[in-house]
């Protein structure tokens, strides 16, 4: 059930990078500016990432998850909703996918031996026992860290 839970976010969040990116190629590049576009997606990622440390432990700490489930839930909303008030996507004809075709050519591509590689290097690297679900669990209970220090780390 957890695994199907995380699945359907986890997915939705390597949508949406795959989408932002398009998005920034197909609007930056006729104007050169794909690189700076890029520079700020970077930057605005890893200043998230601080503050979610930050703050993630700061909350942990304070035993307030459901207040970070709640601002997650905030920022998507908001997300959507500018999304939906200012993307515009030109109308154009889309050439007609068919699903079979497209499933076969999905799973020829999925058999290939880089993608295979790819695939068994993205498994071990994210799927190991140095994770950073160990790490936490190691600091915080073992070491007696608090969240909020390790949510600065």
């Amino acid at each position: 059930m957890l695994l199907a839970l995380l699945l359907v976010p986890t997915v939705g969040v390597a949508f949406s990078d795959v989408v932002v990116d398009a998005l920034m190629v197909e609007k930056g590049q006729p104007r050169g500016i794909t690189g700076q576009l890029q520079s700020i997606q970077w930057t605005a990622m890893y200043a998230g990432a601080i503050v979610v440390g930050v703050l993630g432990g700061y909350l942990s700490d304070h035993g307030w998850q459901d207040l970070g489930f709640l601002i997650c839930a905030g920022v998507t909303v908001v997300t959507f909703v500018l999304t939906w008030m200012f993307v515009r996507e030109a109308r154009g004809h889309a050439p007609r996918i068919r699903v079979k075709a497209a499933a076969g050519s999905l799973w020829k591509a999925f058999r290939t031996p880089i993608v295979l590689a790819v695939a068994g290097f993205l498994f071990l690297w994210n799927f190991n026992p140095f994770s950073y679900s160990v790490l936490y669990v190691h600091m915080t209970r073992e070491m007696g860290l608090s969240e909020q220090f390790y949510g600065n780390t």
